[in-house]
């Protein structure tokens, strides 16, 4: 609960913008553009006629969301584990990992995305562990079906991983052993994804009077915006630190496995005197002695990091011990599977887990946000070995060692809890302050309740105050590249089709008429946010396309050098506020009539440092090529 309500960015607020240009009778893909899928821009204009403008109540629903998921992640857990001391201690760490991730926000599309992924599993999970699935001529087909329809409302939610997950469910529908169900299945899954695209289609073409096959291209359109489809399968292999964490993970892996096929020599070190004699517990020894590095891999690295930098942690030491398993568990079930042995139930959870693992992280690096679901298996897995293997070398009860497995996945959580006080949001170099400094309230109504830092408080009171005293239409004002709310707050309606002119969310083809109006149109206000050079080198290697932004912020400087716009506003966003707050033209028209003209001559096309450095000689502003900066332009 703390979390909804301590901190709010600038840049929050995309789906609450789309959700009340929808409430204003706009339709998406035909009046604005939507870079995804639909149905969570939908879900808020439905919460919005509900609650009205209210970003706490938003927040609030956002929260119960993440509770339900929360509470089905430990059925899930359950159902792996048969051991509910274990699931509990899974589900509330895998639970807190993630939202104590620097990009979580409570009530953002991701929540909704996780709580029918979970849906999906646990059906998923139903079917596979029926008898009848498995030994009988009989298919439950409602499941089937309700699963299809789960995931045909995934693919309204966000594509990519509907496509990714649904793949994997045919491939494991199709290979269940000793079914006679294994073509009847898959169809029957699909048939479900059917009824909810043939729903979706009618309903674009009859209620919004849009043709389906224009919805249809300007999703495909919006999915081109995170570059080509190369690009976009490479880019999970692109970043270093990925190839970091894959690496390492590999190789524990590989010692784990080692550690298996020598388990017996290993086993009589540590148990001398003792001989396992069953092959069951020979086996579960076994998968015990190898959970061994990888638990000291796990608490070593992550308190090694506390010593450290503390981020660390979280980062990149979990996801590596996660993988770890995770490829540990799939080389099992792939050495089971070519020794010709039947697949016990849970090896069936692999396929769909590995496609969620990948597609939720091949545009981001490998966290504890695109990792929810690994991380959930790999807690579960371990915790279910390492049981049994204290069962069968009868040095603990099941019942203790469950108590202390919960008590070492619970000392997690000071640390977790600790990194997300200090830090509670971070994305692209927009850093929220620690958590103590967020302690004021917006005189807006619709961020009633909502605790704000300083810093980010008096930048969204006054822009918006320069907004009702210069605007005199509802079109009149101008946002970019990723603060769409300022539309939002102030009741206007954005001049282009492209609410957000973000890197990965909108194509160039799209940019062409915001271009098209930085050069030729006049709004009384436009509002930016500079941006640092390294968002544009970052972007730059993960779109792999020339970033039109910067033509933007070019654009920006020549209409102030010609005069068209003075500044009239600046505000300094870091996560750190200056010695001596800058704030010499907050209102400066507003009060004196005076302006500061912007005559010095630079170069035609601007990087953001050179439109920083513009600001920086003409009105001593003291900014970093760190920092991020929100201006707002007004025009005579």
């Amino acid at each position: 609960m703390p979390l909804a309500v301590w901190g709010f960015p600038l840049t929050e607020g995309w789906w609450e913008t789309f959700g009340y240009l929808i409430n204003s009778g706009y339709v998406p893909y035909r009046d604005f553009n939507i870079p995804v899928s639909p149905a969570f821009a939908y879900l808020t204009a439905l919460l919005l006629k509900a609650f009205g403008v209210n970003f706490f109540a938003l927040r609030l629903f956002g929260v119960a969301l993440v509770s339900i998921t929360a509470l089905l992640t430990y059925v899930l857990a359950f159902q792996w584990t048969r051991n509910a001391i274990v699931a509990f201690g899974a589900a509330v760490l895998t639970s807190a990992l993630h939202m104590a991730d620097v990009v979580y926000i409570a009530k953002d599309y991701h929540s909704t995305q996780n709580f029918l992924t979970i849906v999906a599993l646990l059906l998923f999970w139903a079917i596979v562990n029926r008898t009848d699935m498995r030994a009988s001529s009989k298919a439950p087909v409602i499941t089937l079906l309700a699963l299809g329809v789960v995931m045909g409302i995934m693919a309204l939610t966000k594509i990519n991983v509907a496509v990714f997950m649904s793949i994997a469910i045919v491939l494991s529908l199709a290979t269940l052993a000793r079914s006679p169900n294994r073509l009847l299945a898959p169809l029957v899954f699909v048939a479900g994804i059917a009824i909810v695209a043939i729903a979706f289609l009618v309903l674009t073409g009859v209620a919004l009077h849009v043709p389906p096959i224009e919805v249809i291209a300007a999703i495909r359109e919006g999915s081109e915006s995170k570059g080509s489809v190369v690009t976009v399968l490479t880019r999970v292999f692109q970043d270093p630190i990925n190839r970091h964490v894959l690496t390492w993970a590999a190789l524990i892996a590989g010692v784990a496995a080692v550690l298996i096929i020598e388990g017996p020599v290993l086993i009589a070190l540590w148990l001398p005197g003792r001989e396992a004699t069953a092959a069951r517990g020979l086996r579960a020894l076994r998968f015990g002695t190898a959970l061994t590095p990888l638990l000291i891999v796990l608490f070593a690295g992550y308190g090694l990091s506390r010593i450290g930098s503390g981020g660390v942690a979280s980062a990149q030491t979990i996801p590596v011990v996660s993988l770890a398993l995770f490829f540990l568990v799939g080389g099992i079930r792939f050495c089971r599977l070519y020794q010709g042995r039947a697949p016990r139930v849970v090896d069936y959870m692999l396929l769909p887990l590995a496609a969620l693992g990948y597609c939720t992280t091949h545009t981001a690096s490998f966290n504890n946000v695109g990792l929810f679901f690994v991380n959930l298996f790999s807690f579960s897995l371990a915790g279910r070995w390492l049981c049994r293997a204290a069962r069968h070398a009868r040095l603990w009860s099941p019942k203790n060692f469950s108590v202390l497995l919960l008590a070492c996945y619970l000392s997690f959580l000071p640390a977790i809890l600790l990194d997300k006080y200090g830090r509670p949001y971070a994305w692209w170099g927009l850093q929220l302050p620690p958590m103590g400094q967020i302690n004021q309230f917006s005189t807006q109504t619709a961020m009633s309740g909502i605790r704000m830092d300083r810093s980010t408080r008096d930048a969204l009171d006054d822009v918006l105050a320069i907004i009702k005293a210069r605007s005199r239409s509802r079109g009149d004002i101008y946002a970019f590249p990723n603060i769409p709310i300022f539309y939002l707050l102030a009741g206007k309606q954005p001049p282009t089709a492209n609410l957000v002119q973000w890197f990965d969310v909108v194509t160039s083809a799209q940019l062409q008429t915001d271009l098209q109006f930085l050069k030729e149109g006049n709004p009384s206000v436009i509002v930016a946010l500079l941006l640092p050079d390294f968002v544009f080198e970052g972007h730059s290697k993960l779109i792999r396309r020339p970033l039109l932004q910067r033509d933007m912020y070019a654009i920006l400087g020549e209409r102030l050098i010609r005069g068209d716009f003075q500044l009239c506003y600046a505000k300094y966003l870091g996560p750190i506020e200056p010695a001596e707050e800058f704030r010499p033209y907050s209102f400066v028209g507003l009060k004196s009539g005076h302006r500061q003209k912007m005559g010095e001559v630079v170069t035609s096309r601007f990087t953001t440092k050179e439109l920083l450095d513009v600001l920086d000689k003409k009105n001593a502003f003291p900014v970093r090529l760190s920092d991020h900066v929100l201006v707002a332009l007004c025009r005579d």
